[in-house]
Formats: C-alpha cells, structure tokens, sequence
C-alpha cells in the first residue's frame, strides 16, 4: 500500500502503479468500466481495491481493502484482506476505487504487511506517526529532491509538532476545497524505516 497526504497523489500513483501491473501481466488485460463516485473506471480480475462506504450487507467498512478474483459488467467477487469473499452489484455499490494508493487520513486503523510513504511538505509528526505506523514488516519513506534539499530538511519536518492547522490544510487532504482552515498526536515510535529520495 502507497500512502500519500492529498487526494491528487494518491490518484497519480494508483494510476502509475495500476499501469505498471498491467504491463507486467499481473492484473487481466480484460476491463470493465464502472461508473463509480469518484467518476469512471477501469477495473480487472486482479485489481486491488479500496472501499470507500460503510455497507453492513456487505460487510465493508470505509477504507476496506481487498483483491478483484472475478467481475463482469454489472458484477464483481472480492476477496477482501480481512478473509471474507464477497460479491455485489457494481450499479448500486460504486463506493469504491484502485486500492494501490490512499491517503493518509483514509488509512487510519488499516494494517498492511507493507507500505509505502510519499512524504511532502504536508507533514508533521501527526501525519509522519500515522503513516509509519500502517505496517506489519516494512515500511519504506520516499520523498522527491524537489520537495526537500536533504534527508536533514526531511527529518526535521516530519518530525515539528502539528500547527493550528489552517482547514484548507485538512480539507486538502480530502480533496476539498482548498479555500476554507484546523489542527491535527505525538511522539514518533521507533521502527525500522528504508528512506528513499526520487527526483520528479
């Protein structure tokens, strides 16, 4: 799992990284398109997924991840990470999305074996905690050269105490509009952190 601050990151890299698994083969060359709430997508046998509403019927939470093993037009099997197979109609739940990517505000609560943070100039010690701390075996930090001279400027970022928050801060990292203004705890745990610096 990719976990990124703002909504257009975390698009950007389900993007890159659905792309990527399609040139590869590890997803079906076989789509579909579904109207979803976020707009219109592509999905595939293979396809990892994220649930973005609450359905008692189905047994998903907001944020439930799972895999696509099987799907058609108006129909998708999912095996969700939690164990359950489940299968519903994809004109009456479109609550959902690629679940390669999610932010950071969207993962709270979720544990995954892996993970993956893009961080950017958004974070402070709240947000370092909660991304570093989604995983089970390995975490890896990456942030661009454009965004950070050094891994000192970085360091020191992530780890300055949360600001009164503007609301277009948190409403940004929602995808909200950016003119509206907020606060976001603590101490950083020790864990065992690959950085990585990228140039864009």
């Amino acid at each position: 799992m990719i976990l990124a601050y703002t909504n257009q990151d975390v698009f950007e890299l389900n993007t890159k990284a659905r792309d990527y698994l399609k040139a590869t083969g590890a997803i079906s060359a076989t789509e579909y398109g579904i109207q979803t709430e976020r707009g219109p997508r592509q999905f595939a046998d293979g396809d990892r997924i994220i649930f973005l509403r609450n359905e008692r019927s189905m047994g998903v939470k907001n944020g439930s991840l799972g895999t696509v093993l099987k799907m058609d037009d108006h129909s998708m099997t999912v095996r969700l990470d939690t164990g359950p197979l489940i299968a519903f109609d994809t004109t009456k739940y479109r609550n959902l999305d690629y679940g390669y990517a999610a932010t950071i505000h969207k993962t709270q609560g979720t544990t995954v074996d892996r993970s993956f943070v893009l961080a950017t100039r958004h974070f402070n010690k709240h947000t370092t905690y909660v991304s570093m701390s989604r995983h089970r075996d390995d975490v890896t930090l990456c942030y661009s050269e454009d965004n950070f001279k050094d891994f000192k400027e970085l360091k020191d970022l992530c780890g300055r105490e949360r600001p009164k928050h503007l609301i277009a801060d948190f409403a940004l990292c929602r995808g909200l509009d950016r003119n509206l203004s907020y606060s976001l705890p603590t101490s950083l745990t020790s864990s065992t952190v690959t950085t990585r610096a990228t140039s864009r």
